[in-house]
Formats: C-alpha cells, structure tokens, sequence
C-alpha cells in the first residue's frame, strides 16, 4: 500500500512509471514551437497529478458584431448556468490578462493558448481541474461565424468527470476529507475497497491514458462520492469571443465593457468572465440563435418588441455621457467617414477598379466630399422634423435638444443572429405566458448606445432583409423581405402596448390603464419616426463595411506574425491541414464582401433620400434602390 499522501496534496498513483495518453494526430503545421513549455506531446501521469494537486482542493483564494449565428448553445443573459448562486460578476475587478491569442493557429495550440489564458485569468473551477497537459483534449467548437468576432464553445474535456472524482476521493485522508472538512465514513468491506480501487484506476486511464490497470491507482480511502456533488464541480462550458483584426477604428472596447457592466446589474446581457488582449470569455447559456425566419414569425416578432421595450425603458442613458452627444448613429458616421475614405483610396488601385472613378462606382457620387454632404443634408432634415414649425433661427437647435430628449439605451444591431432563445427548465417562470418574451436574449453590445426609438425598431426591420448565413451572397440585401406595414405594425403595437405593462409595475400606486387611442397615436408615430431614420441605417453600416473591408491581406497576416511571435511561436512555411478548421473559418469570412455590403447599403441610402424629398433624381444621378413594402 502507498503511505498516506501528505494534507492537500493527494497521491493519485504508487507507481513512478507513466501512464502514457494517446498521441495527438500528427499535422502539417507552419507553425513550430519555440518557447519553453512542452509542446503538445503524450502527457504523463506526473505532469497530470502535478496539475491536480498543484492547484489546491482545498477552498480557492481566487475567485454583428456584427456577427451571425447558427443554432447551438450560445450565450446567455447574466444568469448562472451551473447551479450556483449568480453575484454580481462586477463587484470584483475584472480579470485581465494581456496574452493575444490568434484563431488561425493550428489547433493543438490554439487549445494550448486557450487554456493558459483560462488559467491566467483563474476562471472558476476550470483552474482548479482542467490541468495545463489537458489542453490537447479541450472541446472547443466555432458556434458562429463572425464580421466583427469569431465566437466559440469552450468544453472541458470528455474525462473530467473523471478526474474529478478521483481528485475528490484522493483529497481524504484518515477519514477525513480535505476539501470540506467533514468526516467520511470508512468502508471495511474489502470487496468494496478492491471496487474502489479500480473505479479510480479506471478514471486515471480516462485521464490519461489506456495503459493502467488496479495497480496504479494507489490506495484511496472509500468514499461515496454523490454524482450531483461531482456535477456541481465539473467546469462549466465558456464562450470564448474573439474581436476581428480590422475594427479597432469601429468598435470602442472599453466602452463595450461599460455598457456590459451596466446591462449586467439589471440581468440583461452575458456575463463576463475575464477579458484578453484580442478578446474575451463570457457565460455560456443553452439555447438557439434565431433565425430569418423565426423573426418574421408574427409571436416571435411581438416578443423581441417586449424585450426592445424592457431595454429602452429600463436602462437609462448616462445624461453626460451619452445623451448629451446626440444620436451614436451619427456620432460612428462622423468617426468612421475618414477610415472610409481612405479605404476607398486604397481600392482604387485594385486592378478592378483600375481607370474607373471608386466614388462614383460604390457611393454614386464624384467625390466621397459629395456624400458627405448628402449625410449632413440629410441630418439636417432629421433635426427639423423635431423642431418646432415656426419661422425661428433657433429652431433647428431646438430640434437637436428635442432629439437629445428623445434618445433611449438601444442595441441598434438587432439582427437575428444577436437574438437568442434559452431553453429553460421544466418549471421555470419563462414557460409562463406572461415571461415568455425573456425567453429572448439580445447579446453582442458593441455597437449600443443613444439612439431614438425608432432608429433601433427600424434597424431591426432593415435585418429582415439580410442572410448572413447564405453559402452564396451573405453580404446581399433582399429588397422584398423588408416587412409589410401589417408586419410593422405587429411589432410596433406590441412595443406600445408593452410600455403600459412596464409602467403598470413601477407605478404600483396607482391603475394604470390601456388607452387604445393613445397606443394607437404612439404606433403611428414611431412608424413614421422608424421610416424617418432607416437612411440614417443605411448610411452607418454601409461607412461601417467600408471601414472593414480588407483591402491588404498581409497586412492582417504581418499583425498576426508579429503579436503572436512574442507569445513565442516562430512563423515557418508550410501547409496547412486540408479541410482544417482554419481553412473553414478563413473561408467563411472571405465569403462576406463588405465593400458590396456597403454598396447595397448606399443604395438603400439614396432611395430613402429620394423619397424623403431631400434630394431629387435631378440632382442626384447615381443608382438607388427603394424599398416597395413601405405602404
């Protein structure tokens, strides 16, 4: 028999000889490891123990994008997924860590990084199980597709239930058990110790490797180890996010994470684990994304106009900060007009373009100064529909203090991808009809901030028209999908009717009642409010696709090089895996044209000008695109 194993250090083998793990798949790399840690090979017994042990069972003292979907489980909205009482993650400064981690890194390191960047920012139970040798047999799967983040589903490995019994069982010692405390009733049955002896043997091989038997398992105290207390421990799964490489001119981080503080205390949005260089962890949730086609179900579609309602009536701007500089739609436009241009400039030496006028071909005007111009003329407009109707040289600036009064929290990126349906458990108050609209979760934050109301309704009507997921033209807008006034309506009276509900409960005091002329008054004009800022859509995320288009591809690769040189790996030419995961991914993200995004865009734009009467066939020439269900 092995001596006892000294108090929080559990000896899980008797044996000095390793218990060798399967080999990893050998692949075609251009990547070699340089740094000093041991590179993907067969993890020893030793070297897992050591991972146990080392980080102590004893209590811790460490605590669209726009981006579109595919049906999985994918995050959630700030509530535990793992049994335990949620806190607030915010109360406690968040973990950081200044590691880069690079996507297209083959897998076995990709893994490797991962888990060093879990561990750096000592996410729950995964620092205490999932030792750095297991990285190998992470399960980590791209749940979406990405134009600003590429998104995955982090698992523990497969064994790690495993593991955690044989931790759990290796932690008692002379009857008592070293993570609780508590004392453990010893079996005398030598039939039940020989048992034991080979359930933990077994889950040694599972950890790490095929070439056990009873003799390397040591001896361990009986113990009867509940499933629901392993359960409790097994690391929860992560969403792991990583930013694209062209939007630091689009996407302000630490802003991102403000407003994610923010959403969390009210239970609204992910839950933050931990941030790095290039991106970040978050909770995962089971659930679906929707599809195009689930918001335009008639009950779907009232459901994400209660949760737009809850956002905009709930959290409430920070007066200084946000209302005070107006509408973000055209406070992006402003900061992202001059990454555009010379974006622009660029593509004009593309041989594509070669001999032809760039402005001219993708903004229909003669110079990006033109279009400028449209926007500044169109804002104009915008700020006199709020103005009062008198002949008064103040009256546009009261017009833009009316706007500020008007402006709400909103998400402004609505598209189906960043909603969500959670599967909750049987019981839960979400299957009741009253909440089942929380069963809709909005995530991806980047671009929220002020907006009208009818800017974020109108931004999600303007997605219906969109197929991010199409294999053939992701990037192309569908003119005739863009809801019918009896689809608008559905939406919009829903909001409407949900604003009462909202007041119903703040206001307990008094009855609050449903007035249908007054519902119907506010439906009329957020509909004609929605029609008046869709060119302001347009023109933001057509500047916005411009601003991401990839013009150099070696740019990207040589910022790649360089960031993840210094994490220690040494580029090298070779080929890579066929069919590999990093092959998919680049594949898919090439597929997505932004400078034609950013056409369609702006044709868009131009039509809804014409029909606001801002500007006239005469004096525009260009192509446009009007949208013929307005009516």
């Amino acid at each position: 028999m092995t001596p006892p194993p000294t108090a929080f250090s559990p000896v899980l083998s008797g044996k000095s000889d390793p218990i060798t793990a399967p080999s990893p798949s050998s692949i075609n790399r251009r990547y070699s490891k340089t740094r000093g840690s041991p590179g993907p090979t067969s993890p020893s017994l030793g070297p897992v123990t050591s991972g146990i042990s080392g980080l102590s069972l004893g209590p811790s003292s460490f605590y669209r994008s726009k981006s579109f979907g595919s049906q999985g489980s994918i995050p959630g909205s700030g509530h535990t997924s793992d049994g335990e009482s949620g806190t607030n993650h915010q109360s406690h400064a968040l973990p950081k860590t200044s590691i880069f981690l690079d996507n297209r890194l083959p897998s076995e390191y990709f893994k490797q990084d991962i888990l060093k960047i879990i561990h750096r920012l000592r996410i729950h139970r995964w620092s205490k199980y999932v030792a750095p040798e297991m990285a190998k047999d992470l399960q980590v799967t791209r749940i979406s597709g990405a134009l600003t983040n590429a998104v995955y589903c982090v698992a523990p490995p497969t064994y790690i239930r495993d593991v955690i019994k044989m931790a759990h069982k290796a932690s008692v010692i002379a009857g008592v058990d070293q993570y609780t405390g508590h004392s453990v009733p010893f079996s005398p049955d030598a039939n039940a110790v020989a048992k034991e002896r080979e359930e933990v043997a077994e889950a040694i091989a599972a950890a790490s490797g095929p070439n056990t038997t009873s003799e390397d398992s040591g001896y361990v105290s009986s113990i009867s180890v509940s499933s629901s207390a392993i359960t409790k421990k097994i690391p929860p799964k992560l969403l792991l996010r990583v930013y694209g490489p062209h939007v630091e001119n689009l996407i302000d981080r630490q802003s991102e994470l403000s407003v994610i503080s923010r959403l969390s205390r009210r239970h609204i949005g992910p839950k933050l684990l931990g941030i790095f260089a290039n991106g970040r962890f978050e909770q995962f949730l089971e659930a679906t994304t929707l599809t195009k086609d689930d918001v335009r179900d008639p009950d779907v579609s009232i459901q994400i106009a209660k949760r737009m309602r809850e956002l905009h009536d709930l959290v409430k701007l920070e007066e200084e900060e946000e209302r005070a500089l107006g509408p973000c739609a055209f406070t992006n436009i402003t900061k992202w007009v001059g990454p555009a241009r010379e974006k622009l400039i660029a593509l004009q030496k593309q041989p594509q373009y070669q001999g032809k006028n760039i402005f001219k071909e993708i903004l229909g005007t003669e110079t990006f100064d033109e279009f400028e111009e449209a926007i500044n003329k169109y804002k104009t407009w915008l700020e006199k529909q709020y103005a009062p109707k008198v002949d008064d040289p103040k009256a546009l600036a009261l017009g833009q203090e009316q706007i500020k009064k008007e402006l709400v929290f909103s998400h402004n990126d609505t598209q189906y991808g960043n909603l969500l349906r959670i599967l909750p458990p049987p019981g839960s108050p979400l299957l009741s009809p009253a909440f089942e609209h929380r069963q809709i979760v909005v995530i991806d934050f980047e671009y929220s901030g002020a907006n009208t109301r009818g800017y974020d309704i109108v931004n999600h009507f303007c997605e219906w028209m969109s197929d991010y997921l199409s294999t053939e033209k992701p990037w192309k807008i569908h003119h005739t999908k863009y809801p019918t006034r009896a689809q608008r309506r559905n939406l919009i009276q829903g909001y409407a009717e949900h604003g009462y509900s909202i007041r119903a409960k703040q206001d307990k005091s008094s009855s609050v009642f449903f007035d249908d002329e007054a519902i119907e008054a506010e439906v009329e004009a957020l509909e004609q409010e929605s029609m008046n800022w869709r060119a302001a859509v347009s023109a933001h995320w057509a500047i916005w696709g411009l601003v991401q288009a990839v013009i150099d591809a070696s740019a990207d690769a040589k910022m790649r090089e360089d960031m993840v040189t210094s994490e220690g790996y040494k580029f090298e030419d070779a080929t890579k895996d066929e069919g590999s995961d990093e092959d998919e991914a680049e594949e898919e993200e090439d597929a997505f044209d932004y400078v034609l995004y950013a056409k369609e865009k702006i044709d868009l734009f131009w039509g809804d000008l014409i029909k606001l009467g801002i500007v006239t066939t005469e004096t525009y020439s260009g192509p446009y695109v009007q949208i013929a269900n307005d009516e």
